[in-house]
């Protein structure tokens, strides 16, 4: 009687054993606790930034060329140009330096001078139409000799391949002007994206934070549902002596 008695109560206590309710927790959040949180795609952002380089590079190239070929003949538009080209290289270098070291002031800053680029481009254009149509009248007068070639040497005219030169460069400032409205866009992703990037690790930190005081709440109430489990295991275990001896003393 005694043994059936104790085997009946002790096979209550390997199931307690088994079965607990505070159970061991994960070193790192689940995802299924924050399903909503923002993620950036690495791939979106390896997209972004490899465009911008592009740009960047090809703006500093463009801007040496049209330095190097654009010939203004008067004083003012010359300064004009060389100012326009030493802008747009530096915004330019400034979107490769916020590329560099993902700074978000230095893209703005490089937006900004894209922006006032833009402008100048267009103005550019303007005087460049302008000092061509000046040179191509001069290369007519020359070709019919109505200058002579000391006076086309003193205004530095250089008609040869004048047409071909024209449409190259022309080619290149309207490749320019794509070029600085498409960085603009890019430009301002990518800072969003880094925005982004950041507020995603904030998010991920502050979870991870309450999941850590989660986790070190549960292994309190883990070590006092083991220190309630053993005084319960010890009532047992005295109530089971108890009637082992009540049992003994019938007999």
């Amino acid at each position: 009687m005694s043994s059936l008695s104790s085997r009946s109560m002790a096979s209550p206590s390997a199931a307690r054993k088994v079965t607990r309710l505070f159970h061991n927790l994960d070193e790192e959040c689940p995802q299924q606790y924050y399903p909503d949180l923002h993620k950036v795609s690495p791939e979106r952002v390896r997209r972004v930034r490899g465009a911008l380089l592009c740009t960047c590079l090809a703006q500093l190239a463009e801007c040496f060329y049209l330095h190097k070929h654009s010939h203004m003949h008067d004083p003012v538009y010359e300064l004009f140009t060389v100012g326009a080209n030493a802008l747009a290289a530096l915004a330019a270098a400034c979107g490769l330096f916020g590329l560099a070291l993902r700074s978000r002031g230095a893209l703005t800053f490089f937006y900004i001078n894209q922006l006032w680029s833009l402008s100048n481009v267009c103005t550019f254009f303007v005087m460049y139409f302008s000092s061509y149509e000046q040179q191509l009248t001069a290369c007519r007068l020359l070709e019919r000799g109505d200058i002579d070639a000391v006076e086309a040497r003193a205004r530095e005219l250089g008609c040869d391949g004048i047409e071909a030169r024209h449409h190259t460069l022309l080619g290149v400032m309207g490749t320019l002007l794509i070029q600085l409205w498409i960085s603009c866009y890019l430009a301002r992703t990518y800072s969003e994206t880094l925005q982004d990037l950041a507020n995603d690790a904030d998010d991920a930190a502050l979870v991870q934070f309450v999941w850590a005081r989660r986790r070190e709440t549960w292994q309190q109430l883990r070590r006092f549902e083991d220190v309630v489990g053993r005084q319960f295991e010890e009532l047992r275990a005295s109530l089971v002596s108890k009637q082992s001896l009540r049992a003994g003393s019938f007999r």
